[in-house]
């Protein structure tokens, strides 16, 4: 990921911190600054995700994103996570990327406002809802 990243024109990798372990191995007074962008993709299962998700949403800043990688394979834990925060009442955006990539624009994340995001993503909402339609009829197939 660092080694794509890096070709990127104006990357500012030194922003940018990786931890690969679990949430459990990171010391939260060892984030110094609430991170705008965070990226989860580690264990695929719905326990790991959540957890992760919580972490972020309690270290990052409440108007940032956090996003998903594999969305299809970790969708109950995004089902999960939606309808936690909905009934925390904690206001966010959904957003579908092209790809197996899924966001969570928290609050009133600016991040929204650029047209890049629209142009390169759909209603994540709308995308869930579709999926487990798709997935609850598979059963009675």
């Amino acid at each position: 990921m660092l080694a794509n990243l890096s070709t990127v024109p104006g990357n500012r990798l030194d922003r940018l911190t990786c931890f690969d372990c679990d949430v459990k191995g990171i010391d939260r007074s060892s984030i110094s600054e609430a991170p705008d962008y965070c990226f989860i993709d580690g264990e695929h299962t719905a326990q790991a995700v959540q957890a992760d998700f919580e972490f972020c949403l309690s270290v990052g800043r409440q108007d940032g994103v956090i996003a998903f990688h594999d969305d299809a394979v970790v969708l109950t834990a995004i089902q999960k996570i939606m309808a936690s925060l909905r009934s925390r009442g904690i206001r966010f955006t959904a957003r579908k990327f092209g790809g197996s990539t899924f966001a969570v624009f928290l609050g009133d994340s600016t991040v929204l406002a650029d047209p890049a995001v629209h142009s390169l993503s759909s209603n994540g909402s709308r995308w869930v809802a579709e999926r487990a339609f798709v997935d609850s009829a598979r059963r009675y197939v």
